[in-house]
């Protein structure tokens, strides 16, 4: 029992000794067991004013720095191949440009009715159109008048009415103003001539009030004739032409008169009339 007791006492003092030694041994270097990558060292600062240091080349950066490059190569090009392809354009019609009308009364001044143009100003280049020997006012003017064509007496017969009846007809130029135009731009009339033509062209001897009918067939009449084409006229618009031709040959005198052309003007009537078949020895009429 004094035996066991002792041993248990020595067991207990050696254990502690054991252990107390285990606490006071040294903690394994982690260095050793894990070792860091070495540092490295800091490069210092050249002084100021040193010149920068260039890295230096290998032996074979050098070689292949000194060995002579060739040029790129290009594709060579044939002649036709470095010209440019030029395209072949197609000539565009041209284009007529039509002239704007002119405006002959001049600006400020009231346009004249429709159909009728005002006469050309001094100075300005004569005109061809027939309408500018036309008035605004020749239409009023022969219902003023109130001559009249008849178709039942085949005259010309002064007609007491109210102008809205006398409205329903047509104002003829008995000289048409067609033929006056041919002849003043035959003869190279200049504005002063033309507009004394005009002035004869619309007086009340060179109008008279007509169906509608014959005035129209009657006008065509003499632009077929200007225009060298066959005349066809009515039987009604012959008649009429017939009896109002001696009439429009006193106008065409007093056109030359005038004008300073001759027989210019009576010679243009006399050939419409004969190319209209117009029978002028029997009739009589006019105002």
């Amino acid at each position: 029992m004094r035996w066991s007791s002792l041993n248990s006492l020595l067991l207990v003092l050696l254990a502690s000794v054991a252990f107390d030694g285990i606490l006071a041994l040294p903690l394994p270097d982690t260095d050793v067991l894990y070792p860091r990558a070495p540092t490295p060292p800091k490069r210092s600062k050249p002084p100021p004013g040193t010149p920068p240091q260039t890295r230096s080349k290998t032996a074979a950066q050098q070689q292949s720095a000194e060995r002579p490059r060739s040029p790129p190569q290009t594709r060579s090009r044939t002649a036709a191949q470095q010209q440019p392809a030029v395209r072949a354009k197609t000539p565009s019609p041209q284009r007529v440009k039509t002239p704007p009308p002119q405006n002959p009364a001049g600006k400020g001044k009231q346009p004249a009715a429709r159909g009728q143009s005002p006469p050309p100003a001094a100075g300005h280049k004569a005109t061809t159109r027939a309408s500018d020997f036309k008035t605004s006012n020749y239409r009023s003017k022969a219902i003023a008048q109130a001559n009249v064509y008849s178709p039942g007496q085949n005259k010309v017969v002064h007609r007491e009415s109210t102008p809205s009846q006398l409205g329903t007809l047509h104002a003829d130029h008995i000289f048409e103003a067609q033929l006056a135009n041919r002849v003043a731009t035959q003869q190279g009339l200049a504005t002063p001539q033309r507009q004394a033509v005009r002035q004869e062209i619309n007086s009340d001897k060179n109008l008279v009030l007509a169906m509608d009918r014959l005035n129209i067939n009657k006008g065509h009449q003499n632009t077929n004739v200007i225009r060298g084409a066959p005349s066809n006229p009515t039987p009604n618009t012959q008649r009429y032409m017939e009896t109002v031709h001696p009439q429009g040959q006193k106008v065409a005198k007093r056109l030359d008169e005038v004008a300073g052309t001759g027989q210019a003007f009576q010679d243009a009537h006399k050939d419409a009339a004969r190319k209209t078949g117009t029978e002028t020895s029997k009739k009589k009429g006019g105002s």
